[in-house]
């Protein structure tokens, strides 16, 4: 039967093609919220996870996922479609988005995100900003945790033809299939299909005549290289150019871990308590506005001590700082609502000496800052 008349409403039973891309697209984001797939995860996490076959769907979902909300939004069912995907896609975009990424303005986004912009400003970033570095990467996957899944798997097979005695292939392939031994280059096809053995993968990898290979020997890409000059020279440029900004750093510290102690270090050697690239990004505050925990509360209060501002807008969006779950909630953490942590901090804030970044000098805090640093460490 040809393929068409299965998804031919005239058919009794036929397979409605919005719905199963929409069950596709949910259950791939759904997949790659799960905790198997934080970056963070050990390597021996990691290991664990690979023999238990937890990355089974993992080159599907993390490959298609963007495709599936794409196929979804171009239906005549869109807005119904919008509505369903806008909470797993908010929870996608708090657990596995890249903050530090900024996509290049000279790349215009896909006019068909465009729906998703007034319902919600942050998912339509998301898709915005994973169209932009998909685009510039040509395609190809650059994911962090697949890197290592791949790594992982690799070092877990046997090195050669013959197997050792208790060794892991047998239950890598249950779980994978056949095609175990994925290329080491970047972007080459086989990296994501694989080969059946060892040396067909060998005699493969020789076709790759001059592999470009990163000079930092720390990089993930430092022995596998990519296929062309290209590639190369524009992950130097993107990932090797320059360290991370101290601004950046409070940014990732504050929608991670909230670690009071980072967020001191990273202040005291000039990062302002502000600091985001643009005004459409949220500042450390809001960040950890977004997070209902002990640890977010602490950092919370000790960014007001440092003259973070309560108020700062962020985009275009009308909601205010104190409407996040993290300040809602803080009274059952600290003891007093946010209104009143926000009263004491510019009461703190009025005995000190205003500086540059239009809060108090350093040292006016110093011992406040201590005071929390240690707190955490007592306590972590």
């Amino acid at each position: 039967m040809p393929t068409r008349y299965l998804f031919s409403p005239s058919i009794s039973g036929f397979i409605n093609r919005t719905e199963v891309t929409l069950g596709l697209a949910m259950t791939c984001i759904t997949y790659l919220c799960q905790p198997h797939n934080d970056q963070e995860c050990s390597n021996e996490e990691l290991q664990e996870n690979v023999l238990s076959g937890f990355y089974s769907l993992h080159d599907y979902s993390s490959h298609t996922w963007f495709e599936l909300i794409l196929g979804c939004i171009s239906s005549s069912e869109e807005k119904e479609l919008i509505s369903q995907l806008t909470s797993p896609l908010q929870l996608l975009l708090e657990l596995r988005a890249n903050n530090e990424f900024s996509r290049s303005k000279q790349v215009p986004p896909p006019p068909r995100l465009e729906c998703f912009k007034e319902t919600c400003p942050d998912v339509y970033d998301l898709l915005c900003n994973v169209a932009s570095f998909r685009r510039l990467c040509e395609g190809a996957e650059h994911s962090k945790i697949r890197v290592r899944i791949y790594k992982v798997m690799n070092e877990l097979l046997c090195r050669t033809e013959s197997h050792k005695e208790m060794c892991y292939c047998d239950t890598i392939r249950n779980h994978y299939g056949r095609r175990i031994f994925k290329c080491s280059v970047v972007d080459c096809q086989f990296r994501r299909h694989g080969f059946e053995t060892r040396s067909a993968r060998a005699k493969h990898a020789s076709s790759h005549t001059r592999p470009w290979k990163c000079a930092d020997p720390s990089c993930e890409y430092a022995n596998g290289g990519f296929v062309s000059r290209k590639m190369r020279d524009r992950h130097l440029e993107r990932y090797h150019q320059r360290k991370r900004s101290l601004e950046e750093g409070l940014a990732r510290v504050a929608s991670t871990t909230c670690s009071v102690k980072l967020a001191h270090y990273l202040i005291s050697r000039g990062a302002n308590v502000e600091g985001r690239q643009r005004p459409r990004y949220r500042t450390p505050l809001r960040h950890a506005a977004r997070r209902d925990s002990y640890e977010a509360a602490k950092f919370m209060r000790f960014l007001l001590l440092q003259g973070a501002d309560p108020y700062a807008p962020f985009g275009k969006l009308t909601n205010r700082i104190e409407d996040e779950k993290g300040p809602k909630n803080i009274s059952k953490w600290l003891g007093k609502s946010w209104d009143a942590v926000v009263a004491e901090a510019k009461e703190e804030l009025g005995r000190g000496n205003p500086d540059q970044r239009g809060g108090t000098s350093y040292e006016a805090l110093t011992s406040h800052a201590e005071a929390f640093a240690a707190e955490e460490e007592s306590t972590g």
